[in-house]
């Protein structure tokens, strides 16, 4: 199937492709302008986010860490929708994080009739990277107190 931002036929400028990859694994892809962005595999129903080095330019070290970390709030919380008796969500408040690691929420057009989005897998790396500086400190202590 394809979805575009125009009509298909007159040269649409943004165009989804989402569909069954035949010629490989057999996932069900989805592809943005003909650039691959995600799949869910046929073997596991998981759907994965292309993340290949081939498609990467620009890369450079995380900056953000511990102190990052330190400052997310998580909440427990219902949607508007929702039951008070439902079982509640966990999560963040997307505008609180994106004060604090602006990657992680896309921005806005027009806030009075959009939502703010909060992509948690980009929280993944931060993470690691806190516990990266966490065993740092503690190697660095073990070393001077013996």
């Amino acid at each position: 199937m394809r979805f575009g931002d125009g009509s298909l036929s007159g040269g649409a400028t943004n165009y989804w492709d989402i569909g069954r990859d035949n010629t490989s694994t057999g996932n069900f892809t989805f592809t943005l302008n003909g650039s691959q962005k995600g799949y869910i595999s046929t073997s596991t129903g998981a759907y994965t986010a292309v993340s290949d080095l081939r498609l990467k330019k620009n890369v450079v070290p995380l900056s953000y860490g511990l102190n990052e970390v330190m400052a997310l709030n998580p909440v427990m919380y219902h949607m508007i929708d929702e039951e008070q008796d439902a079982k509640k969500h966990i999560g963040f408040i997307a505008q609180e994080v994106k004060q604090v690691i602006d990657e992680s929420v896309d921005d806005l057009n027009n806030e009075s009739t959009e939502f703010y989005g909060l992509d948690k897998s980009g929280l993944v790396p931060l993470l690691v990277k806190a516990i990266q500086e966490l065993k740092a400190e503690f190697d660095a202590y073990k070393a001077a107190h013996p």
